[in-house]
This record gives structure tokens, sequence and C-alpha cells, in this order.
């Protein structure tokens, strides 16, 4: 698989790219791996923390805490302040990008469509032949 060249989406430095993973240089990706043991470690010790504590402590960006959050890297306990917002409904979370409601509407309504496309490829799709032959066959001479 060839190397391309990409912009790292941090700080905007160039860097070989090996086609799957972050969009971010080793430099900077080596930075977030810190600043995540910093911020999992600070939530260890200071449960109440909110993200505007822990950005204040330790100049790791709120962003970048949300995205530990999001992405399923940093979990919280039940008890922790930090809360999300639903991508969808705007209710508030603790994990992810949407809320359980949503994500089981998303759901449902996947379900829905597929079954929607499935029963509509049945009424378009040609009538079988009942010759008996299946596959490829010659014609006798």
């Amino acid at each position: 698989m060839a190397m391309e060249i990409k912009t790292c989406a941090r700080c905007k430095k160039l860097f070989q790219y090996s086609g799957y993973g972050r969009r971010i240089c080793p430099v900077c990706f080596k930075n977030e791996e810190k600043q995540f043991e910093e911020v999992k470690e600070y939530i260890r010790e200071n449960k109440n923390a909110t993200i505007k504590q822990i950005h204040e402590d330790l100049n790791v960006s709120p962003k970048l805490i949300e995205e530990f959050i999001t992405s399923g890297r940093l979990v919280l306990s039940a008890s922790s302040p930090i809360t999300l917002t639903c991508q969808m409904c705007g209710t508030e979370i603790t994990k992810g990008k949407i809320c359980d409601q949503c994500s089981q509407s998303l759901m449902d309504a996947n379900t829905s469509l597929s079954q929607k496309i499935d029963s509509s490829q049945k009424i378009d799709s040609p009538p079988k032949s009942n010759s008996g032959h299946h596959g490829m066959f010659t014609n006798k001479r």
C-alpha cells in the first residue's frame, strides 16, 4: 500500500499518511496520547471534575476531551458531572454521539427501509424461468 502525503489536522504540517487511522502526524499523535493519559489519570483522581476544570488544570482543549469521550476511549462513571449533547435531539449523554433513544430510532428506520427495499426488489424482479435448467447449458445438435 502506497503512503500518501497529508496535512496534519492538528498542526497543519505535511506527513506520510498510511491510509488508515486518524489524519494527524506522529508528533501530534504522540502528544494527543500523552494528553489522553493525563486526562484519564486526572478524572480517576478527581471524580467530580468538569471539562472546564480539566481544561484549566491540564491545558487540554475541551474539544479534545469531548473527542476522547465520544470515541469511547474515555469512559465516565455514572456519577461524573461531565455530559455531552446528543447530536440529534440535544439531550444530555455521557458517551458516544447520540442518545440511546435516537440510536434506537435510527435502527428502527434502517430496518424499515431495508424491508421496503427488499419488498420492492421482489416486486421489480423478473419472474424466474421454470425451464428446469439452472446456470449454463448447451444446445444439442
